[in-house]
C-alpha cells in the first residue's frame, strides 16, 4: 500500500523562538510512519513551509503515482488573514522589503483599518480539493487548529477564517465517500488546546504532534482494513 502525507510547516521539525523544539522524529508524519514500520506500507512524506492547499494537486500530479491513501495538512496558509497579498509578501525587491517592514510594526492596525487579505480564494480552494480525487483512492484533509490568543489578536479575523475553512471542508467531505476529514481542532478543544501548540506561532509542540499522530493512525487503520477487505 502507498500512503502520501503532504502539507505545510505543521509537519516539519521546528525550533520555536523563545524555547521549545520539535525534532524530525517527533513530528506527526514521522510518528505515523514509524508506527507502521513493521508493515508493508510505502510512506512518502512531503512537507514544506508556506505551502498552500491550492498548490497540492500539481505537486501530487508530478509524483506520477496513484496512492491508496493521501492525507493533506494544508489550508492555514491559504485562508489565514494577512496584511499583504501573496505577491507583495514574497517579492524580494527593496521597495517590497521596506513595505513589509513598515507594515509589520503596525500589523494589527493595518489589518483592522486598511487591508486584510487571504492568499487563496474560496473558489481556488474548492477547485483544488475537487482535483485531488484523481490521485488517491482515499483522500483525507486535516482541519486547521485554533491559533494562540496573542496570534489571534495580532491577526484580526484569522481565527474566524480558520473556523470557516474547516466548516467548508467538512461540508464538502460529506458529499463524497472518497474524502474524509481528521479533526485535531475538535480533539484539542475538548481539552486545553494551548497545551498542544506553541504560544507564539501556534504550531504543534511535541504533545500536539503526538495527539495528531494518534488521530491519523486511527484513521489509517480504518482505511487499511477497508482496503484489505475489498481486496479479499
Amino acid at each position: 500500500m502507498k500512503v502520501l502525507l503532504i502539507g505545510d510547516s505543521f509537519g516539519l521539525e521546528r525550533v520555536h523562538s523563545g524555547g521549545g523544539k520539535v525534532a524530525t522524529n517527533e513530528t506527526w508524519p514521522h510518528l505515523v510512519m514509524n508506527h507502521f514500520n513493521n508493515e508493508k506500507i510505502d510512506f512518502e512524506i512531503d512537507f514544506e513551509g508556506f505551502r498552500r492547499i491550492v498548490e497540492c494537486p500539481a505537486i501530487i500530479e508530478k509524483k506520477n503515482k496513484l496512492f491508496d491513501v493521501i492525507i493533506i495538512q494544508a489550508g492555514i496558509v491559504d485562508c489565514f488573514t494577512r496584511p499583504l497579498g501573496i505577491k507583495l509578501s514574497k517579492n524580494q525587491s527593496l521597495i517590497s522589503k521596506i513595505i513589509r517592514r513598515l507594515v509589520r510594526v503596525f500589523r494589527k492596525e493595518w489589518m483592522l483599518y486598511f487591508n486584510s487579505v487571504q492568499w487563496s480564494s474560496k473558489n481556488e480552494i474548492e477547485n483544488a480539493i475537487k482535483n485531488l480525487v484523481k490521485y488517491g483512492n482515499k483522500t483525507g484533509f486535516v482541519s486547521c487548529c485554533p491559533i494562540s490568543l496573542s496570534q489571534a489578536i495580532n491577526s484580526p479575523g484569522a481565527q474566524e477564517k480558520l473556523i470557516e475553512f474547516n466548516a467548508s471542508i467538512q461540508k464538502f467531505v460529506e458529499t463524497d465517500d472518497n474524502f474524509f476529514m481528521i479533526r485535531p481542532d475538535l480533539a484539542f478543544l475538548k481539552r486545553d488546546y494551548t497545551d498542544y501548540i506553541h504560544p507564539k506561532d501556534s504550531h504543534f509542540n511535541v504533545k500536539g504532534n503526538e495527539m495528531m499522530s494518534a488521530l491519523v493512525i486511527h484513521q489509517l487503520n480504518i482505511h487499511f482494513k477497508e482496503i484489505k477487505t475489498t481486496a479479499n
